[in-house]
């Protein structure tokens, strides 16, 4: 059994937002679940045969759902959903350097921005800052466009944010913010933790292909009184549920290429403590029922707009009970060296 490092943390639970808000509604699921069928065709024969849980090393797995092409496997023991024909190594450089992902594109618009600054991105800011309560510098590993880099500026955080698709880091540096065109890698890890508070993963470690090796790396050159933070998609979830019955209009969440894992509490228990870290705090929240609404209607040529609208203005009450009962899509885990 997979030891759960989770259970006694300070929990926090839930977080309202409404996507409308970002513009996220009918019109923009069809469109996002088209382009990414053809970005998942474009790189399905570039793939390599994953056999063993990457979390756990176990053989021992059921398939879960297959989208466009891609099998996704979850791990007997730990739980761990995966990719099992993982987009080889080229592949997952080109998807976040030449302009290919869907996802990054859709963020460079300046309105955006600012929505997602205020909803999305201050909340967690603060809610670190609410746990950890210091100053100093912090680094984002995949901050797009920079909300994080923002939002964390606007406490006294000195922020510096790492991103590769060169869109995202020419808006990001037009709007002042301290972005550097460059993965975090063996090269840089040292000097770039050399003095850091903080770093960042939000919705960085389902995108990589080996996460015990990549928070290794960062645990190995994290001072004594820095911290680690991580947002990873979270199973079981009711959007874990959502993708399974509607794999083609699959554009967050589950979602290939891109997302080669979705974690559950064990597997990312077992992740941090493979990498010699200890988590101190957990905060599960997620878009569950406005994914299952959004998905409904998007799948139906026809659909009733004012039932629809009533559901969504309905949606932050249901979310409540879904996050309560532990079946929220997203978690955020703050966790410092063993």
């Amino acid at each position: 059994m997979i030891k759960n490092l989770f259970h006694g943390l300070p929990r926090k639970i839930g977080k309202p937002l409404d996507l409308r808000s970002i513009n996220r509604d009918i019109g923009w699921r069809r469109k996002i679940a088209s382009e990414q069928k053809k970005i998942a065709d474009r790189f399905l024969l570039h793939t390599n045969t994953v056999l063993n849980c990457p979390i756990c090393s176990s053989g021992l797995s059921a398939e879960y759902v297959c989208i466009h092409g891609y099998l996704y496997k979850s791990c007997t023991i730990c739980s761990h959903i995966y990719l099992s024909n993982l987009p080889n190594k080229q592949t997952l450089i080109d998807l976040y350097t030449d302009g290919v992902n869907v996802q990054h594109s859709i963020y460079l618009n300046n309105e955006l921005f600012d929505k997602r600054l205020q909803n999305i991105a201050l909340p967690k800011v603060q809610y670190l800052n609410s746990v950890i309560n210091a100053a100093g510098t912090w680094i984002d590993v995949g901050c797009g466009t920079g909300e994080i880099l923002q939002a964390a500026s606007s406490i006294g955080y000195k922020a510096i944010g790492l991103e590769t698709d060169q869109g995202q880091v020419d808006f990001g540096r037009k709007l002042g913010l301290n972005i550097v065109c460059e993965r975090f890698s063996r090269e840089n890890g040292s000097r770039l933790l050399k003095e850091c508070k903080i770093i960042s993963l939000f919705n960085v470690l389902e995108h990589v292909e080996d996460p015990i090796d990549f928070l290794s790396l960062i645990s190995s050159n994290l001072p004594e009184e820095a911290f680690l933070v991580v947002e990873v998609p979270r199973t079981p979830s009711l959007s874990t549920f959502a993708n399974l019955c509607f794999p083609d209009l699959a554009a967050r969440h589950i979602y290939p290429p891109d997302h080669l894992h979705i974690f559950s509490e064990e597997s990312l228990s077992k992740a941090l403590e493979n990498s010699g870290l200890v988590p101190i705090s957990i905060w599960l929240f997620g878009q569950d029922i406005q994914e299952l609404l959004i998905s409904c209607a998007a799948q139906s040529a026809h659909i009733d707009s004012g039932i629809f609208e009533k559901l969504l203005d309905i949606s932050p009450k249901l979310q409540e009970i879904i996050d309560e009962n532990s079946l929220a899509d997203t978690m955020i885990v703050i966790a410092k060296k063993a």
